[in-house]
């Protein structure tokens, strides 16, 4: 028996194509049974969704009653199918969903512009893009913080056109800003822009605009692109096109405009890199004469002269007829094919002006340049078709530095004075990038593209935790914070010390030191597959885990049959094989396989795959290292030789970037770089997301896939929004909305209601529902716990709603009970009526107590300030007279004290001056006495030794 459902409960059940869900309704609970339109089936209860039957067509999807993935999707159908143009808009809490019309609606302009301005909060607004930019606008200038604007999507979703909405609103106001920043749109769009299978104007770049703001509005404006795909220029797939810049100058210059014979692009010639295998089906975006004429519109309005025009248009044909150049292998080596290609090399050197040397003309200086390698100090000849690949690299290699060529010129021209705006100004960006692709063939720039989308993913439910946070802070609810898992495992599977782009940059780094001369170098692919695999052989399984697989990284070289035969011999045994290992049940974030793990990839060619967080992705390894590569030796080369005004310009910003370090010439390295300053930029911000979505692959208006608009939804992360609304409360509907739906069961009408009614309305039915007031009626009670009242909200738990809605038909159906209802609406508001009056009087009294106790306050405060006031007067008093006499009585005695030290001092030097004369007089008179008697006693002597000696010489004579 179903624990969750009861009979009678209107239900979704899961569904493959033509819709993702099916309405039905539970017949059976033991076991689950589900009536379907057209049988009954037995469901397992974790497959089914709740159902609302009322509700659908909501502007926010988070005032359903029952908020999941099949209502979100319901909903979003009935708003799109609805006859409301505006219906393409859903507001997902803080998040815009946009559905592609494929259509023009008359629901922008300045008039829809002038409305969205006047409200005060994005929560009075209909859903719409310009109510996401007025409130950045609002932010910005309240906070001072930096604002963002995050527009996603896959391609064809209408992310360049919701951009342009944005900034059309963000600039209007500002007439000479406005010209600027709009002539930039078909600029970037001719040169950075292709029409692929999904989208006639597909980006085939991001861009992140800045527009900074004064008081009058947008002051100054800059420009970031990333990644543009550079194979496109001499590789287009079948029925696409390539970059519209080339057709535009092929086919949209007027016969009679001189500047055709400039360009060499005479009618009838035929490009060898427009050219495909299948033709596209005749669907444009613009025609080539419009686009072109948009374009020189654009230049001129950021001030571009007709000579630097020129020599965009000079580089653009360029590159067309270097692709017209073909090799051929003959005796003497690699030389030109035909006199078509002798011609082709010639109006290259015409167009980028090149200039000859002592070693000969310039055309054979281009010649030598594509057809020859330096390998380990040896020239080299090259075979045809590594002369082609060379050939290859220059074209791309050019137009992509004319790409950023043109930014730097756009920046320019938006900005003031040609002064970029300082990225530490507050700003508003606007960030129009690719978003999560797998192609039927899958290569470098889709791996650098989903890398890129993994980090946007984390970011993006990093800080839709955060506003969500902030939200129930903003209305005064208590909460906890939610933890949700991100998808760090994938993200550190790219970027591990030893993961996927350090192994390729590694691999590029070593590659470009030396040169093979035999075509395309077959062994750098297997290379880079090998230290893939290599990548966690032999390592524990990480600690992280990101939902089952994602973050998984398989590697497929054998054919699809012996990998399909081995899976169902592995399954039939219960076991996976896992880089050629068996493991056993649980399989790790990051293992390796050897097979193509996809059907659509049969054949020998290298490929692996990555579980990303959206779905598996397969990728052919097949030039990888090559389209890694950033070398731009003979570009270098040939920028020395040049004379042409914009190619002088590109050398002098190639010498002022200085020596290149290992990784300096991968692009992965760089576009890794790129993807972390633009996280640590929007970390900075307050970011806003409109997440865009295609209907239908066959871009017809009014036509909606549910299959195909549910894969989007969850790609785009909504899946984990509503997890996140469901640990919350999903359900929050403001008080004037109650107010208008469950107004009928008070029994007043809506102008009985005074300003501020509506909260008094909505507290007393949840209060009656509290009090389990309408249990006669089979309608159950809720908790405090169930919902939330916020300043301007009611939140709501998920399903806690559903209450109201079953009172309300109840009344609807049945006059009796609706008066009932009313009645006890009646009583509550007079129990609230008496309760005031309670209160009233209770404040009363206690105010009269409050005066008595003033009074004896008062009495007792002044008593208390008088023992104050005297013993303030004490503490004075002995400051000013006890303080100084102690002060003047030790001063005295400190006196007395020195002047007695110095009396005494004097007499007794005066006694030991008298002393030592005394003692000195003394002395001498001894002293003298003591000489006299000593020279007495000598002439005695001397007397009688005179005598005898006298006595002596006598005798003897």
């Amino acid at each position: 028996m179903s624990a969750m459902f009861s009979i009678g409960d209107a239900v979704w059940v899961p569904r493959e194509k033509p819709v993702s869900f099916a309405p039905g309704e539970v017949v059976s609970t033991s076991p689950l049974v589900v009536q379907l339109a057209d049988k009954q089936e037995e469901v397992a209860e974790h497959r089914l969704s709740r159902r609302v039957c009322h509700g659908l067509g909501s502007e926010d999807a988070c005032s359903l009653v029952e908020l999941n993935s099949a209502n979100l999707l319901a909903n979003v159908e009935t708003r799109y199918s609805g006859a409301d143009p505006g219906g393409i808009y859903t507001w997902i809490g803080p998040i815009l969903l946009a559905l592609n019309p494929y259509e023009a609606l008359e629901i922008y302009g300045p008039e829809v512009a002038a409305v969205h301005r006047v409200k005060k909060a994005m929560a009075q607004s209909r859903p719409h893009p310009y109510a996401v930019a007025g409130h950045a606008v609002r932010q910005l200038r309240r906070t001072g913080q930096s604002q963002g604007i995050l527009i996603s999507g896959e391609s064809g979703a209408g992310k360049t056109e919701t951009a342009k909405h944005v900034m059309r609103y963000l600039a209007s106001g500002s007439t000479a800003v406005e010209e600027r920043v709009l002539g930039t749109n078909p600029i970037l769009e001719a040169f950075g822009n292709a029409k692929t299978l999904r989208n006639d104007n597909s980006s085939r770049f991001g861009k992140l605009v800045r527009l900074t703001f004064d008081d009058a509005g947008v002051s100054q404006a800059s420009l970031s692109t990333f990644l543009l795909a550079r194979s496109r220029v001499t590789a287009v797939p079948d029925g696409e096109r390539n970059y519209h810049a080339f057709y535009m100058l092929a086919n949209g210059l007027p016969a009679a405009d001189p500047l055709r014979e400039k360009l060499f692009l005479f009618p009838g010639t035929d490009f060898e890199c427009l050219k495909t295998k299948v033709e596209h089906d005749g669907q444009l975006y613009l025609s080539d004469e419009q686009m072109l004429e948009d374009v020189r519109s654009g230049f001129r309005a950021l001030g571009v002269s007709a000579e630097a025009e020129q020599a965009i248009f000079e580089v653009v044909a360029g590159v067309l007829w270097i692709g017209n150049i073909r090799f051929s292998d003959s005796e003497a080596g690699c030389t030109l094919d035909g006199v078509t290609s002798e011609q082709a090399l010639k109006r290259v050197v015409a167009l980028l002006k090149l200039q000859g040397g002592e070693e000969g003309d310039a055309a054979t200086n281009l010649l030598t340049l594509l057809t020859e390698s330096k390998v380990r100090d040896k020239v080299r000849t090259l075979v045809a078709g590594k002369a082609g690949a060379q050939r290859d690299a220059l074209a791309r290699t050019l137009y992509v530095a004319l790409f950023d060529e043109i930014v730097r010129i756009v920046n320019g021209g938006l900005s003031d004075q040609g002064k970029v705006n300082d990225s530490a100004d507050p700003c508003i960006g606007i960030l129009d990038i690719f978003g999560f692709e797998n192609m039927p063939e899958n290569s470098f720039e889709q791996l650098c593209i989903n890398y890129a989308n993994e980090r946007l993913f984390q970011f993006f439910l990093q800080q839709v935790v955060i506003q969500e946070q902030e939200e129930l802070r903003h209305q005064g609810i208590d909460f906890s914070p939610v933890e949700i898992k991100d998808n760090a495992g994938v993200i550190h599977l790219f970027e591990q010390d030893k993961g996927i782009l350090h192994t390729l940059n590694t691999l590029t780094a070593d590659r470009l030191r030396w040169v093979t001369v035999d075509g395309h170098d077959s062994k750098a692919d297997e290379s880079f597959c090998t230290a893939v695999e290599r990548l966690t052989a032999g390592r524990p399984e990480p600690d992280y885990q990101v939902g089952q697989k994602r973050g998984r990284c398989s590697i497929m070289a054998d054919s699809a049959e012996a990998f399909l035969k081995r899976s169902r011999t592995s399954s039939a045994s219960g076991r996976s094989s896992v880089g050629g290992r068996v493991s056993l049940g649980r399989e790790s974030v990051a293992s390796f396989a050897r097979g193509p793990g996809d059907q659509r990839r049969a054949g020998p060619k290298a490929c692996f795959e990555v579980k990303h967080t959206a779905e598996s992705v397969v990728y052919s390894a097949e030039g990888f290292v090559d389209k890694n590569k950033d070398d731009d030796a003979v570009v270098r080369s040939i920028l020395s030789m040049s004379q042409h005004p914009l190619l002088c310009k590109l050398k002098d910003a190639d010498q002022q970037t200085g020596p290149r370090r290992r990784n300096g010439a991968c692009i992965a390295a760089k576009f890794q770089t790129q993807v972390d300053q633009l996280m640590a930029e929007l970390r900075s911000w307050q970011c806003h997301y409109i997440r865009c979505v295609k209907p239908n692959d066959v871009k017809e208006p009014g036509t909606f896939e549910a299959p195909r608009v549910h894969q989007q939804l969850q790609v785009s992360g909504m899946t984990e929004v509503l997890q996140l609304m469901n640990q919350a409360f999903p359900t929050r509907v403001t008080f004037s909305e109650l107010l208008a739906r469950y107004q009928p069961l008070t029994g007043r009408s809506a102008e009985d209601w005074s300003e501020g009614g509506a909260r008094v309305m909505v507290e007393s039915i949840l209060q009656l529902f509290e009090n389990n007031a309408f249990e006669e009626f089979g309608i159950p009670p809720l908790v405090a716990a169930d919902y939330a009242l916020g300043t301007s909200k009611v939140f709501f738990k998920v399903g806690k709603m559903e209450g109201l809605e079953e009172l309300r038909a109840v009344c609807k159906a049945d006059p009796a009970i609706a008066s009932k209802v009313s009645t006890l609406f009646r009583a509550e508001l007079g129990g609230r009526r008496v309760g005031r009056f309670k209160c009233a009087f209770r404040t009363v009294l206690l105010l009269g107590r409050i005066l008595r106790s003033r009074r004896h306050y008062t009495r007792t405060a002044g008593m208390i300030f008088g023992i104050s006031k005297a013993l303030q007067c004490t503490k004075w008093w002995i400051q000013r007279t006890v303080v100084p006499f102690r002060v003047r009585r030790a001063a005295a005695i400190l006196i007395q004290r020195v002047a007695r030290g110095m009396l005494a001092r004097s007499a007794r030097r005066r006694a030991q001056r008298s002393v030592l004369m005394v003692q000195r007089v003394l002395r001498g008179h001894r002293g003298r006495q003591q000489a006299r008697a000593r020279r007495a006693a000598g002439l005695r002597l001397q007397s009688v030794a005179r005598g005898w000696r006298a006595r002596t010489t006598a005798r003897e004579l």
